[in-house]
């Protein structure tokens, strides 16, 4: 086994004109023992380094685990890194299984090791059993083509080496017994409490009864699945340049369909810095496996396939439909998928204008801002979208102090300019098309020291002023509301 691991690793590894140094992830178990074993006694220029983290899930047999790794490393003169980890606190306050909690704990200290001590490599012991057992979790769990893959025996990106991946259980075993190398046994191995433990214990005993090959059936399988992911992958970008508009500026099919020159400055003004991408839905049904590019495009914005899948459900009727992931959120409306970033949703606090005797800017959680400034009438130009901002003009005679900046709120009504009725805010914002996504973030303009009521709201900054506060022959002064 030496000797074509050490063919394996010369391949599998770039040429460097220096020793290699990488750090071995180790338990203390057979596979990671094994490993460790193998690199030391490897034919290359390889500085090896040892990485054990305690979880303190077994009591003293974890302080065993940590006390024969640190033995076994100061008896062969190799560095020894080793992580105390709280690992039941670290998984109720992220949330997180036992299982989800250790994998976090142990990479993110993997990476901090590698980056502080300039590692070229992580390894780890996973082995071709590992693989196929991940195949089937990933399976049982969806998580898609991608997701059985199998894992990379090196992956570049994450400087993540997994030289044993090829070899078996059974040949780890052998090695092992052969050359006497010690190793611990962790007997929640074989207990079946965690779901890996499970596929194990039980349901790969039972494949091996109609397969004695399973294991490398589907790890062969593996590979197959690994290429044509990368093919699919290749496909999905081109499909992406095809099907989305990933820039938002007045050419973006999204933004000319809006009739309301209002509400498309606007958006063009609060939006492009969370747009993400839109899609045409006409253009994405023309597609056979549209369900599937749909997933493809969604899935790296932390989307789920059992909400592409809803989502995908929703494309044939005019409903609207809104998904969110951890990161991003995708809303179906008037004919377009749009995938904005959830910074856009940032919080909004009520700002307080005590006076305007100097101009005041109010930055949004959007990234626009509000500029207040009171000016003689006189002075005002007449161009709507001057200066890079979008204006609206108040009388300020009419405003009475204090004035409140907030967010749009259920029941606001007000009198929009021309009209002597009333209306609710957001009928407006529906009559003039504006992107759902912004409906519960557009800025209000109000007076606050009255109680809440339609004659209290002085403008939406950007879209509309109300006709309480409209400039007539006899202002004197300007409130001059833009929006940059």
């Amino acid at each position: 086994m030496q000797y074509r691991f050490n063919r394996h690793l010369e391949r599998l590894l770039p040429a460097y004109d220096r020793s290699l140094r990488i750090l071995v992830a180790v338990s203390g178990g057979a596979d990671s023992m094994c490993l460790l074993e193998l690199l030391r006694r490897s034919s290359l220029n390889i500085s090896l380094s040892i990485a054990h983290v305690n979880f303190h899930l077994r009591g003293e047999e974890s302080n065993g685990d940590e006390k024969f790794v640190r033995d076994w490393a100061a008896s062969h003169s190799i560095e020894c890194h080793v992580l105390e980890a709280d690992t039941v606190s670290y998984a109720k306050q992220n949330s997180l299984s036992i299982e989800m909690a250790a994998r976090e704990i142990r990479y993110n200290w993997f990476n901090t090791l590698k980056e502080q001590y300039s590692f070229d490599f992580v390894a780890v012991a996973h082995h071709a059993n590992d693989n196929a057992e991940t195949l089937l979790l990933n399976l049982v769990r969806g998580a898609g083509i991608a997701g059985i893959g199998g894992m990379k025996e090196l992956d570049m990106g994450r400087s993540l080496l997994r030289p044993l991946l090829r070899y078996s259980r059974q040949d780890i075993e052998t090695f092992l017994s052969r050359n006497n190398i010690p190793f611990r046994t962790d007997h929640t191995n074989f207990e079946s409490d965690f779901a890996r433990n499970r596929i194990r214990n039980i349901v790969m005993p039972h494949l091996e009864k109609i397969n004695p090959a399973v294991i490398q059936v589907l790890n062969r399988d593996m590979k197959y699945f690994g290429a044509a992911s990368s093919i699919l992958d290749k496909m999905a970008q081109e499909k992406r340049k095809e099907l989305c508009n990933m820039t938002l500026d007045e050419d973006a099919p999204m933004i000319k369909s809006i009739k309301s020159a209002v509400a498309r400055a606007y958006m063009l003004k609060v939006l492009p810095n969370h747009h993400q991408f839109h899609i045409s839905v006409g253009r994405l049904l023309q597609e056979p496996e549209y369900e599937y590019w749909l997933y493809q495009l969604l899935r790296e914005y932390m989307f789920n396939s059992a909400q592409t899948d809803d989502l995908a459900g929703s494309l044939e009727n005019d409903m609207l439909k809104r998904i969110v992931s951890p990161t991003h959120t995708a809303i179906k409306e008037r004919g377009y998928i749009k995938v904005y970033r959830n910074s856009i949703f940032g919080n909004e606090s009520p700002v307080q204008i005590d006076n305007l005797e100097v101009p005041v800017e109010i930055t949004l959680s959007c990234g626009a801002v509000v500029r207040l400034e009171v000016i003689p009438v006189g002075s005002v130009g007449k161009n709507r979208f001057g200066d890079g901002g979008i204006r609206l003009l108040a009388d300020a005679g009419k405003l009475s102090f204090p004035l409140q900046l907030r967010r749009v709120q259920a029941g606001d009504r007000f009198r929009p300019f021309g009209m002597d009725g009333m209306k609710k805010l957001n009928d407006y914002l529906s009559d003039i098309k504006l992107d759902n996504v912004l409906k519960t973030s557009v800025p209000v303009l109000c007076e606050s020291g009255k109680k809440n009521s339609p004659g209290n709201i002085v403008c939406m900054p950007g879209l509309q002023i109300s006709n309480s506060f409209r400039v007539t022959d006899k202002t004197v002064n300007c409130l001059v509301i833009t929006l940059f």
